[in-house]
């Protein structure tokens, strides 16, 4: 657990209440996307199945905040159902009430590696996007994280629906929003259209330094980047940079803050879940009392543990 004292000052939500004496406990935690069944080959070839998408952030959410409710919101294939729920009642601090199962099947993902930090993805797409009905029971939540896995995972229509309705800390993450997808499912990069909309519904968001160039549409440096997205919205933009670490911008009443938090040396076997491990952490460490900077410390961290590990099964220990 991640107990540093720090400030955090978000507005208008429940980072307004946290602060260097005050720690919030027993909260509830939405974390709302795709399940996928993903296929990771690595560069031997060596083939290995497991649960994707947001389990990754539920389960690391699960071990790194045992004192709060996570509710994974997202439809499940009816292929997964046993694997799923086996997973799931492992922790009793998974409230699998948000789920919707789906008779077609989960998204199956293919993700074969092509160098030590690029690989090539193909999916296919079996669950429809989430509509608002299924964001009802995110409105008890303290915090909401939305991880666009597919891209797909719910229309901009939605997510302003959510903005509207909740009213705690939306933390976004922007992941595969920047890919589109051919008739073979082969995944290929696209600029967001109309991404200040997108933006403008988050008060945290989260994306690595490709994507931040495709989510505002702009080849400029990471910092001009940042500075760009936090003034359409977002308290805090949170830019990872792999193993230069991660650029944290901060909204303030005097103007945008930078700080850049170097990375850390591990010994990379995979680097799936990567990310969704990050927002985990970041969101425990902000709950517990952390600022922006020492909540991006952590995660940052506890992100890179979890790179020396491939698959789900052995991300608890990774991570815990």
């Amino acid at each position: 657990m991640f107990l540093l004292p720090g400030d955090v000052s978000f507005g208008g939500n429940i980072a307004d209440k946290v602060s260097s004496s005050e720690a919030v406990s027993a909260m509830k935690i939405s974390v709302v996307g795709t399940i996928n069944n993903d296929t990771i080959v690595s560069l031997e070839g060596v083939k290995t199945e497991s649960l994707g998408g947001i389990i990754y952030n539920t389960v690391a959410l699960a071990v790194l905040c045992p004192d709060d409710t996570i509710i994974p919101v997202a439809y499940y294939g009816t292929d997964c159902a046993d694997g799923l729920m086996s997973l799931l009642t492992r922790f009793l601090n998974i409230d699998p009430s948000g789920l919707v199962e789906w008779k077609n099947g989960c998204n199956q993902n293919l993700l074969r590696y092509v160098s030590g930090d690029s690989r090539e993805e193909i999916l296919e797409i079996r669950v429809p996007s989430i509509d608002s009905d299924m964001l009802k029971t995110c409105s008890s939540s303290d915090f909401v994280l939305v991880n666009f896995i597919s891209g797909f995972d719910m229309e901009l229509d939605t997510l302003k629906n959510l903005r509207e309705i909740f009213k705690g800390t939306i933390y976004m993450d922007v992941h595969s929003l920047t890919l589109g997808i051919d008739g073979e499912g082969a995944r290929f990069e696209r600029i967001v259209e109309g991404w200040t909309e997108w933006a403008v519904c988050a008060d945290i968001i989260q994306m690595n330094r490709k994507e931040a160039r495709l989510f505002a549409g702009v080849s400029t440096s990471v910092e001009n980047v940042s500075r760009m997205i936090c003034s359409e919205g977002p308290k805090v933009c949170l830019i990872t940079l792999g193993k230069d670490g991660v650029l944290i911008t901060r909204s303030t009443s005097e103007g945008s803050i930078q700080t850049r938090i170097e990375g850390v040396s591990v010994d990379v076997k995979d680097t799936t879940g990567c990310g969704d491990v990050f927002s985990a952490a970041y969101i425990c460490a902000c709950n517990r009392g952390c600022d922006p900077i020492e909540s991006a410390r952590q995660a940052n961290l506890t992100a890179a543990r979890s790179c020396e590990c491939v698959g789900l099964e052995s991300l608890k220990e990774a991570i815990h």
